[in-house]
């Protein structure tokens, strides 16, 4: 989706003068996509990556809400979409690697951080683990 694409470089990749390759989206070509949308508009969205053997651990990956949409509740909406979702695949965990930055708003939601800070595409991280 053209419009999930640009808002993801928007948020995610131009500030870290990162660009999507080709190769990113062969890489997701299976990954679960979360949209929402606001007045058809594309507003966030993030990937889920099926982890693990036997596959019972999803990845979330790329969580974007518009910096205009942000603090009104669409990510908490689409948090709790994918914990749906994951809940009727039979998914009993979520991982996600969290910019140091945001770590307080999966804490909300019962992630919790595991291990140290470490760096990813140049800024610090924290791998993060919920139970569902």
């Amino acid at each position: 989706m053209p419009e999930w694409t640009a808002l993801r470089t928007r948020i995610l990749r131009e500030p870290l003068g990162l660009n999507i390759t080709e190769a990113d989206f062969e890489a997701e070509h299976e990954d679960k996509q979360l949209i929402g949308v606001i007045g058809g508009k594309v507003v966030g969205g993030l990937l889920a990556r099926t982890a693990g053997q036997p596959a019972k651990v999803w990845k979330l990956r790329q969580f974007a809400v518009d910096p205009d949409q942000q603090g009104r509740g669409l990510g908490a909406e689409l948090m709790t979409a994918v914990e749906r979702a994951a809940r009727d695949e039979n998914i009993i965990e979520l991982v996600l690697h969290a910019r140091e930055d945001v770590t307080g708003f999966y804490k909300k939601f019962g992630f919790h951080s595991e291990g140290d800070l470490f760096q990813e595409v140049g800024i610090p991280h924290r791998k993060m683990r919920k139970r569902l």
